[in-house]
């Protein structure tokens, strides 16, 4: 289903076009293992248009379709530890079911199948199809998930405080970008915000005596 969602937004999120490889695959498989996170199998899918920043889309269980944004992470000007980052992430919601659990009321039975040689049910498909586009490109993720999510990170980083300050120098370079670039400025509108998760990552104030 989520092959059939990439075809037809093709001209939006333009990923047919020709790249290098920039090792962005092994960089986060490394940095994976790093965690302890092992045996995971995932694709990442780079976009030449900055309509979609990224994102994990439902796939087959045990594995990972991400999409990313090459505009938005050369703006950024992202490392591969920091785009390692960002796309865990993504794979703490799609852990989560965050994605699924929007599409799932609508048609549980499409989700990370494959169709060849069968009959599909096409009003289905586009109604899941229309689920996939609210989700990505008008609704995301609520201000509860994106706290989940960030709490998370945060309880999963914390024992590197190295690891932990990348992540949080991250979050603030989207929030600046969100405010400065209008290219990016519906990003909070899907990932609620970057800076309510800089604010959620910031240690308690100390109470005076």
């Amino acid at each position: 289903m989520s092959e059939l969602w990439l075809v037809k937004n093709h001209q939006i999120l333009k990923w047919d076009f020709q790249k290098p490889d920039f090792g962005l695959e092994g960089a986060f498989s490394d940095f994976l293992e790093k965690q302890g996170l092992f045996e995971k199998k995932f694709r990442i899918l780079l976009l030449d248009s900055p309509n979609v920043t990224h994102f994990a889309l439902p796939t087959s269980k045990n594995s990972y379709l991400f999409i990313l944004s090459l505009p938005f992470i050369r703006t950024l000007d992202l490392s591969k530890l920091e785009i390692s980052l960002l796309l865990m992430e993504d794979m703490v919601r799609a852990d989560a079911e965050l994605f699924k659990s929007h599409v799932r009321p609508t048609a549980q039975s499409l989700l990370g199948t494959n169709y060849a040689g069968s009959k599909l049910d096409l009003k289905k498909v586009e109604l899941v199809l229309k689920k996939y586009d609210e989700m990505i490109l008008d609704k995301g993720f609520t201000f509860s998930q994106q706290f989940e999510v960030t709490k998370h990170m945060d309880k999963t980083l914390k024992n590197d405080q190295e690891l932990w300050g990348t992540y949080y120098r991250m979050i603030r370079k989207i929030d600046a970008l969100v405010k400065e670039n209008s290219l990016y400025r519906n990003l909070p509108r899907i990932y609620p915000s970057p800076e309510l998760q800089l604010n959620w990552l910031a240690p308690p104030k100390r109470k005076g005596p």
